[in-house]
């Protein structure tokens, strides 16, 4: 196969070809699309193996993109009621515990005949929309943001 053939099946090249051209490839070849199996040069799979190493640490270290789910899960939320108000102060989810940092915002909403609360809450990392039934005293998180 010759060198622009490669080219055109967009896979890492061989030494001969630049490094950052090698890191703009998405898709991979076998090795016998490098060169041909009657002339199996190791140095030249090495290099090539070489350029491909940065690319999966560019792969797996990039930040991921910000998250954004619609949820309807059951939580367990320790609030307080104070001064006829009520601040959700911890949270557990997915068996895993919650410190919320701030409440952000705080609003009603009619479902039918029900009063529904909705607390826009936030940890370090993460931004959580939580309903509380208050007929039923259940909450759910409906809504979670995470940064990545």
């Amino acid at each position: 196969m010759h060198h622009s053939e490669i080219s055109q099946h967009h896979c890492l090249l061989p030494s001969n070809t630049s490094r950052s051209s090698c890191l703009k490839r998405f898709t991979f070849c076998s090795p016998s699309d490098f060169f041909p199996s009657s002339q199996t040069n190791p140095p030249q799979f090495y290099l090539a193996l070489k350029f491909s190493i940065p690319f999966f640490f560019f792969l797996f270290s990039y930040p991921s993109p910000p998250m954004h789910q619609f949820l309807n899960d059951p939580i367990d939320v320790t609030a307080s009621f104070c001064q006829n108000r009520v601040t959700p102060k911890h949270m557990r989810w997915n068996e895993r515990d919650y410190q919320i940092d701030q409440v952000n915002l705080v609003h009603t909403a009619r479902e039918g005949q029900k009063r529904i609360f909705y607390f826009s809450v936030s940890d370090a990392a993460n931004y959580f929309k939580l309903k509380l039934d208050p007929e039923y005293l259940e909450w759910h998180l409906v809504e979670l943001y995470t940064s990545g």
